[in-house]
């Protein structure tokens, strides 16, 4: 699996391979052309207009982009703050990530 980090440690002990790159559009973009195959983030300081574009070109991609609460993006103009982090992942595995996400959140409860 080939995976993009913002701002985290790698873990040796691993088989995943992390790249560290600047711009959210980059890293998305990179999912969807399939030199990624996933990027999280749990920010809340990224905008709608930091993705909107992105998110088009990864769906039309076969690719799926959600918030951390599994919710896809509403581009209404009502909320334009991101504030439940970001999943990006090239389709098939969307429903892995989610349960990983869910899982994460649950031992973070704990």
């Amino acid at each position: 699996m080939i995976m993009l980090k913002y701002k985290m440690t790698p873990r040796p002990e691993t088989s995943t391979q992390t790249t560290t790159v600047g711009s959210l559009g980059f890293k998305i973009a990179s999912v969807a052309e399939g030199a990624m195959d996933l990027y999280l983030t749990t920010t809340d300081k990224t905008y709608l207009w930091d993705i909107c574009a992105g998110d088009i070109i990864l769906q039309e991609a076969g690719g799926e982009m959600v918030d951390l609460r599994g919710q896809p993006f509403v581009y209404d103009g009502r909320q334009l703050r991101n504030e439940h982090g970001i999943l990006v992942t090239n389709g098939r595995l969307t429903s892995s990530a989610r349960a990983v996400v869910e899982q994460l959140k649950e031992a973070n409860e704990r």
